[in-house]
């Protein structure tokens, strides 16, 4: 009986959010503006009536303007401690973001692969052929419209021999107001010193094999679902079809039952 692993549970760290940091932030700014046209002002009057003034006049001005470099020293300080540790919250507000997606993304699998076992042993379940599509996802890549998408294709008994045969897979979904279909190769994207990636992929497998692979969608096209074929010439014409919706955000993709 095939065996569920749950996905580990990361511990999760809140970030305070500080909207009174952005006003400090400002204030400080202002104040060190501020203060060093107020120690420009002092610096000009002490040269233009050095000679006017009395000794204690001028050390008064002198005074105050020490005051003033004194304090706008410490106001630069305290920027750049905010400013660093308004990165370091950025920082861990993004990992923290990004853990949340990963969770995410585990959780979604473990529920397409749950969807997939309680599919195979539903009293209405029928595949003779004995070839079913396990768990299939999508994960973002940073690039915009660009994702890795993954789908695993799998024997339903270990009795037999290799499976041998070939896939075809095409992606259905609205472009234009229309509804539009690629098939897979035309939207792989081939690194340099790989195969190329045809329409027809081929399957040779004793128990499961993994199809993975990064795709770049076309701008303005949104997907909906794949359409998947299995056939195999050397098991009397095996012919197994399904359909599998595009996953939104946080959201299992639905497998239906393959025909036969």
């Amino acid at each position: 009986m095939d065996t569920v692993k749950i996905a580990p549970v990361y511990r999760m760290k809140v970030v305070p959010h500080r909207p009174l940091r952005s006003f400090l932030l400002g204030l400080l700014v202002f104040v060190l503006f501020v203060l060093a046209l107020a120690a420009v002002h002092f610096y000009t009057i002490y040269h233009e009536r050095k000679t006017l003034l009395s000794p204690e006049q001028t050390a008064e001005l002198r005074n105050q303007l020490e005051e003033l470099t004194t304090a706008n020293l410490a106001f630069q300080e305290q920027l750049t401690h905010y400013q660093v540790t308004t990165d370091v919250d950025h920082q861990a507000a993004e990992s923290v973001r990004k853990q949340v997606l990963q969770q995410q993304e585990k959780i979604g699998e473990l529920e397409r692969s749950i969807a997939v076992y309680r599919m195979m042993l539903s009293k209405d379940f029928r595949n003779p052929k004995g070839i079913s599509f396990g768990t299939f996802s999508v994960n973002p890549n940073e690039q915009e419209n660009s994702f890795r998408v993954k789908l695993a294709i799998q024997k339903l008994s270990e009795s037999e021999g290799d499976f041998e045969g070939e896939l075809r897979w095409i992606l259905v979904g609205r472009e234009a107001e229309k509804e539009k279909k690629y098939s897979l190769h035309q939207l792989v994207v081939v690194k340099e010193n790989d195969p190329a990636f045809t329409e027809i992929i081929p399957l040779n497998f004793k128990i499961f094999q993994n199809i993975e692979v990064d795709v770049n969608l076309p701008q303005g096209f949104e997907p909906t679902r794949i359409e998947l074929q299995v056939t195999s010439p050397r098991r009397d014409a095996t012919r197994v079809e399904s359909q599998v919706e595009w996953p939104r955000a946080s959201t299992p993709a639905t497998i239906t039952s393959p025909n036969t």
